[in-house]
């Protein structure tokens, strides 16, 4: 099976999308968002990285994601699944 590309045609009009769909983009955007947000409180020092963190992971908690703190948990176990080895929360910056 080959890919064909699709002749260009001006008078083609683009699929409306749904409001659904324009919702869940937002709401994948603003995780994304938020999760790069998380990554660049490592800059601050400490009281001020954990109050920001806390706000990013109550944010991420209201808008019905899982939370910055579980994820990075989550990505553990699977690393440690994968490697077979135990990782030390010192040595890995997220």
């Amino acid at each position: 099976m080959t890919f064909r590309i699709r002749p260009y045609d001006p008078s083609r009009k683009r699929a409306k999308r749904t409001p659904a769909q324009e919702a869940a983009t937002q709401r994948n955007f603003r995780i994304f968002r938020l999760r790069s947000l998380w990554a660049l409180a490592y800059i601050l020092t400490e009281p001020n990285r954990s109050a920001v963190q806390a706000l990013i992971d109550a944010e991420l908690h209201s808008i019905g994601a899982r939370t910055q703190r579980e994820h990075e948990e989550a990505l553990r176990a699977k690393w440690e699944k994968l490697s077979h080895i135990e990782i030390d929360d010192d040595e890995i910056i997220f």
